[in-house]
């Protein structure tokens, strides 16, 4: 997978002790997890069943340009049947994403879709 070559340079460093590369390369590849690309940053989400939530799991690269995918993954989430997206980073993410919608709800990030 092409994209995945390109997006890895930014996902790799965002994973947790808990996830490896090939996990996410093999979600990716079954269709639990999406891969979103842009030029200078990448993001993967997932479709939490419930409740029905789009949860972004990895991200990382330009922030300015992640921070703008948020409405086109909003809108797909909502495409999806998702009522509410979830991220789960650093406390520095509030700061971007308040204009957006989310808000601190526990360890999350949560905005209605």
């Amino acid at each position: 997978m092409i994209e995945w070559q390109v997006a890895r340079q930014w996902i790799v460093p965002a994973l947790t002790e808990e996830d490896t590369e090939t996990d996410v390369a093999i979600r990716l590849l079954e269709g639990t997890a999406q891969l979103w690309l842009g030029e200078a940053s990448a993001m993967v989400t997932e479709v939490i069943r419930e409740p029905r939530t789009l949860h972004v799991w990895l991200a990382g690269g330009d922030l300015a340009e992640v921070v703008s995918f948020t409405p086109g993954i909003a809108a797909w989430g909502r495409m999806m049947g998702c009522k509410s997206a979830t991220i789960d980073g650093r406390k520095g993410w509030l700061r971007a994403l308040k204009p957006y919608g989310f808000h601190r709800d526990g360890e999350l990030l949560r905005k209605a879709l």
